[in-house]
């Protein structure tokens, strides 16, 4: 087996050269190039992992987002329909409590609506009774019954409507069913509708019951 043959160095005789070349390490380049496109191949496949598990993450969240809605919407129509028959409900409920006090009232419910109808002018226009019962104030030991009568009045070519709605609180105190039950008569309220025209008013008929006296 033929050995390598050891490479001799020779110098030109003007310029020697001191150096043990055989002693020295090898120094041969060591290419590095392939190692850059190494590492940028696997930066490469790095980010492509993270973008794919980000679209899928994506992915994920959009469909259960998408449930979700689809659970809200579904859910919605079903809050909805409850709050409106609540609210029906209670305002069923606030009518039924309302006629129940009105009809434990001292006022003879039907005789009152009789005769307001009956006091009614043409000028004048009813928009809303309202009954409240509350505890005496005062002295005054029992329930307060108060009727809120809510209306317009408009005016003529000989009388302005202020002058009817007084008129009005008169004859109104003046019923007879009113006065055998000692009820007062009195003008909350009156201001003029400036789009309109006329003049809204709130009359309250007022009676306190003593304690332990029957109804009517």
């Amino acid at each position: 087996m033929a050995m390598g043959k050891r490479k001799t160095t020779t110098h030109k005789p003007w310029r020697p050269d001191f150096r043990d070349v055989p002693a020295l390490p090898d120094l041969k380049l060591v290419r590095t190039f392939f190692l850059f496109n190494l590492v940028a191949g696997m930066v490469c496949l790095i980010l492509a992992g993270l973008f794919v598990y980000q679209e899928y993450e994506i992915s994920v969240r959009s469909d259960s987002l998408a449930e979700i809605q689809v659970g809200i919407d579904r859910d919605l129509a079903v809050d909805r329909k409850n709050v409106a028959d609540s609210a029906r409900f209670m305002r069923g409920m606030n009518k039924y409590m309302e006629v129940s006090s009105f009809l434990d009232s001292p006022f003879n419910e039907g005789e009152l609506v009789v005769e307001l109808a009956r006091a009614q002018i043409p000028q004048g226009m009813y928009n809303s009774l309202e009954y409240v019962r509350s505890k005496a104030s005062g002295d005054a030991s029992g329930a307060r019954f108060e009727v809120n009568l809510r209306g317009s009045m408009s005016a003529s070519a000989w009388r302005s409507a202020p002058q009817f709605i007084d008129g009005f609180v008169s004859s109104l105190g003046a019923l007879q069913m009113l006065r055998e039950q000692g009820a007062s008569v009195e003008l909350l309220t009156s201001a003029r509708d400036s789009e309109l025209g006329f003049f809204n008013y709130v009359i309250r008929i007022s009676l306190v019951r003593p304690a332990g006296e029957g109804a009517k």
